[in-house]
């Protein structure tokens, strides 16, 4: 959530990837797959789960209250944080965030094809997979936040960002999906 304080969460996913890919890619060979089955991996558990993600916490969706979406039995608990807990949540925030769980969860169902298909390794995946959602990002971040804002944010990026950014990338990303 502190990343969204100073840019804007489309933007955001563009420079989180832009984080995961480079260098890496230069450094890992492409996975042995289909380039389809990149970009569905990629568009769904990249793009897809972060653009519906980040937006849902720009939009008022609780950070603490977004990672409990996805889990099927926490359904119950989310109703009663919802109704007595924090008093900031918003449809809008809460949608975005069941769109983000679907695309996490096919995400997963498209890792586990491509696993049962084809012999790569985890940081190839990780690599190139993170190369999709890059140009996505930043014409949905043109389009939706506006070349302004970008620009700003931009010009106005603080330690803060740059923090957030590199948790993001090498912390969540490669960390947490190798661990994953």
């Amino acid at each position: 959530k502190w990343g969204l304080e100073g840019i804007p969460p489309l933007l955001l996913g563009a420079l989180r990837f832009v984080g995961v890919v480079f260098p890496a890619i230069l450094l890992v060979p492409r996975p042995t797959m289909p380039w389809r089955w990149l970009l569905a991996y990629g568009g769904a558990i990249s793009l897809g789960q972060f653009a519906f993600l980040f937006c849902a916490m720009k939009f008022g969706m609780p950070a603490g209250m977004a990672s409990r979406v996805a889990l099927p039995l926490a359904g119950a608990g989310l109703y009663l944080i919802a109704t007595h807990g924090e008093g900031n949540l918003t449809l809008l925030g809460f949608v975005l965030t069941l769109c983000a769980a679907a695309c996490w969860g096919l995400g997963n169902v498209i890792n586990r094809q491509i696993g049962l298909r084809y012999q790569t390794s985890l940081p190839s995946l990780i690599a190139w997979g993170g190369l999709v959602p890059i140009l996505p990002f930043f014409a949905l971040s043109w389009l939706f936040e506006g070349p302004d804002v970008i620009a700003t944010s931009l010009l106005n990026f603080r330690w803060q960002g740059l923090w957030c950014v590199l948790y993001l990338s090498l912390v969540a990303t490669w960390l947490g999906y190798g661990l994953w």
